[in-house]
């Protein structure tokens, strides 16, 4: 089993947006797996797992760069999936993250 020991965080600046880039990517592809598949939990999981990622991102204007436009398909994907999210926590998170993207 592969595990990260020290995120993003402990790579070269360099090398954290090649991981992020590839990193996004993926749980990109699950988000639109899991909205395919009208599993409304599963997108949520995968939004989840794209801000633990992305938070190491943040500190650099290319890292929140290549966030925008994500956050931005992750927000159609919930919409279209009518995601309950009833206690706002995915919102909360896109909501957090675009506000450090454009600042």
């Amino acid at each position: 089993m592969i595990t990260n020991q020290g995120g993003l965080s402990s790579q070269r600046p360099a090398t954290q947006i090649q991981l992020g880039r590839v990193c996004i990517g993926h749980l990109l592809a699950a988000a639109h797996f899991a909205n395919f598949a009208g599993q409304a939990d599963l997108l949520e999981s995968a939004i989840k797992a794209f801000w633990n990622t992305t938070v190491d991102l943040m500190g650099s204007a290319e890292g929140r760069s290549i966030i925008t436009d994500s956050l931005e398909e992750l927000a159609d994907l919930m919409c279209m999936q009518k995601c309950p999210d009833s206690s706002f926590q995915v919102c909360a998170l896109l909501g957090a993250q675009l506000n450090a993207t454009v600042t």
